[in-house]
């Protein structure tokens, strides 16, 4: 008798730790959750970030070659006195300022024009070597 009341005693004592072992634990906790979430959303920005500062580079670049090109273009037409030898650029342009000087080459029957363009936030410089012939008498003065 003493046997089975023993037997039972162990038996109940029992239930509540074998009722704990059987809880599932296949999902996860929140701080895990929290966790992930703060990863992906650490790598999500600095993705985003990477990404708007490439697009902010390719848009300087591309206004920086628009800004050649109109620039190469006044060129020409100062090769052919067709604008004066400082001015502003056009529209889109219009807040950078050119000014061109012609200056001798070390080689002989050759001239360097050279035109600077100012803008609020830069500045450049082209030149070109041009023969000094009949056809450029343009090339005849020193500075615009």
């Amino acid at each position: 008798m003493i046997r089975r009341a023993v037997q039972k005693q162990i038996l109940i004592r029992s239930v509540p730790k074998r009722r704990l072992m059987r809880f599932n634990n296949n999902g996860f906790s929140l701080l895990e959750v929290f966790l992930a979430l703060a990863i992906g959303a650490g790598l999500l920005m600095s993705v985003v970030s990477v990404v708007n500062t490439h697009l902010k580079v390719i848009s300087s670049r591309e206004q920086r070659d628009e800004l050649q090109a109109m620039a190469g273009n006044v060129f020409e037409l100062i090769k052919k006195k067709a604008v004066p030898y400082q001015g502003l650029l056009a529209e889109p342009f219009r807040d950078h300022a050119y000014e061109t000087e012609i200056v001798s080459a070390p080689y002989q029957g050759v001239k360097v024009l050279t035109m600077k363009i100012s803008g609020v936030k830069e500045e450049f410089i082209l030149s070109e070597y041009v023969l000094a012939g009949a056809e450029s008498d343009v090339l005849n003065e020193k500075k615009f």
